[in-house]
């Protein structure tokens, strides 16, 4: 598509600094010419910024960027999909660690009555507990090893 603004001959004029061989009348026509002109000051402050610019000594391979930017954007996906479930472990916790202080408070006094007598006399069968106290003991010991060993697993 061709400009309707500028010199025809610009192009050329552009051409010929790029490649370094420029002819008599094209050099003349750049000095007359006032488009032709600017563009070729503009051209040679370019090709002075550029080469004033600092370049790395090696450009990493765009196909690792390109790796690198897709694992980038799949964990900041995975990491916004774990949060409701990191929510729920949290609490997980929480709930386990209450159940286990009302359980101690709930059998406070017989906590503190146990001595390891009483304790080797109940292995032997000779102190019995009951049955609500025992399901929910085990129910605890249950829940806190499933958190432990989901928090483990989920590498936390």
């Amino acid at each position: 598509m061709k400009r309707n603004d500028g010199c025809d001959l610009e192009s050329q004029v552009l051409q010929s600094l790029r490649t370094g061989r420029i002819d008599r009348e094209l050099k003349e026509h750049a000095q007359s010419c006032g488009d032709c002109s600017e563009a070729a000051k503009v051209n040679v402050w370019m090709n002075h910024l550029a080469a004033a610019t600092p370049r790395p000594d090696s450009v990493p391979d765009p196909r690792i960027l390109r790796l690198k930017a897709e694992l980038f954007g799949t964990t900041q996906a995975a990491q916004s999909v774990l949060q409701p479930i990191r929510l729920l472990q949290r609490v997980a916790f929480a709930v386990v660690a209450l159940c286990w202080a009302a359980l101690i408070a709930w059998k406070w006094e017989v906590l503190t009555n146990i001595s390891l007598e009483s304790a080797l006399a109940g292995i032997l069968g000779g102190v019995s507990i009951s049955s609500a106290s025992f399901t929910v003991f085990l129910g605890l010991a249950t829940a806190t090893v499933l958190v432990t060993v989901h928090t483990a697993l989920a590498g936390e």
